[in-house]
């Protein structure tokens, strides 16, 4: 019996999977057969086909929405389309409707495929390439205009007032109540330099 299965990612825990679970549901598919990741978009198709090696057989139904779901990689990107041939998945792409892998096997057919891919593909490697040097460019400039990066550093009044009353044998409970130090603050700056 052919099984039907949606793959998808985000690339951050602060994205939501709402559109890719909107679009499965759209199409039936059930929950447990859901594949759908927060990944940055690096070795996210390896994981995928480690996930189908597992689950899927010949002629099962793969259903994502465009390829840069499956990673942002050109080279992976390939290796997962080129691993659902080989193992005669259908791929279904709601934005790539030229990929399908379920139709004729014919040479020409073939070639166009393997065209698209390269180009589609190259288009995401592209996207990932854009996406870090945008990010880079951003900490350069914050950077330009000497603010600090990274966390900011403990206040130096919490730090004094707090080892004080560490040395006259305050419990952290009460130097917290009375300083509002964090646990972790205190422990690295006062009770550890002890």
């Amino acid at each position: 019996m052919k099984r039907v299965f949606f793959i998808g990612r985000i690339s951050t825990s602060k994205q939501n999977e709402d559109r890719q679970n909107d679009r499965a549901e759209e199409l039936n598919i059930p929950v447990e057969n859901r594949i759908i990741i927060t990944m940055n978009g690096d070795y996210s198709a390896n994981y995928f086909i480690s996930e189908l090696k597992k689950r899927a057989r010949p002629n099962d139904d793969i259903h994502f929405i465009d390829l840069s779901r499956i990673g942002r990689d050109k080279d992976e990107i390939q290796a997962f389309v080129k691993y659902c041939f080989d193992n005669k998945l259908n791929l279904i792409s709601d934005q790539e409707s030229w990929l399908k892998t379920n139709e004729d096997n014919n040479l020409i057919s073939n070639l166009i495929i393997e065209i698209m891919l390269s180009i589609t593909s190259t288009f995401a490697q592209m996207d990932k390439e854009r996406i870090k040097e945008n990010q880079k460019q951003g900490i350069n400039s914050y950077r330009a205009k000497n603010q600090k990066w990274g966390r900011p550093c403990a206040d130096k009044n919490l730090i004094e007032t707090s080892q004080a009353l560490f040395d006259i044998g305050k419990s952290f409970k009460e130097i917290n109540r009375a300083t509002g130090i964090k646990k972790s603050t205190f422990y690295k700056y006062v009770a550890g330099q002890s």
